[in-house]
């Protein structure tokens, strides 16, 4: 199993430590990319991971998202906590940004048992509401089923 990110097999990625006892793994392993990499503010630098120590200076928010796909699931990777109960917006939902029209069937945060509300305006994009305790600090998954 490869990681999407960098190529390196599974056992070669670092753990992320996790004391909410989810597997954030499975939005990265066996993945591919969806239509775009991802949206925020933090810009990746030249060369990818042949750059490496410029990738290790950079310091990611909880605006930075970047989108995974496997079957009819879309992984929304929003790096840093989010604060609980607070809405987090996901542009690339937007129609003018969207290339085929997709429906959402339902959506949920790895870590989380809460059922979450949800919008997908047109103009805005999808908007989501994080679950009322904090998940990870370091990142969190919004796993979204889409129908077919």
């Amino acid at each position: 199993m490869k990681c999407i990110v960098c190529g390196k097999p599974r056992e070669f990625i670092p753990k992320v430590k996790n004391d909410s006892k989810i597997e954030p793994g499975e939005a990265i392993y066996d993945t591919d990319a969806w239509y775009t990499f991802g949206e925020g503010p933090t810009k990746e630098p030249e060369g990818h991971f042949k750059n490496h120590k410029a990738f290790m200076k950079l310091k990611y928010s909880n605006t930075d998202i970047r989108y995974t796909t496997k079957d009819y699931l879309i992984d929304a990777i929003d790096f840093g906590a989010v604060e609980p109960g607070k809405e987090v917006g996901f542009e690339s939902f937007a129609k003018d940004k969207i290339y085929d029209a997709l429906t959402i069937g339902k959506g949920s945060f790895l870590g989380s048992d809460e059922k979450i509300d949800w919008s997908n305006g047109k103009e805005k994009g999808l908007s989501v509401k994080a679950p009322t305790k904090t998940i990870n600090e370091m990142a969190i998954v919004i796993k979204l089923t889409i129908l077919q």
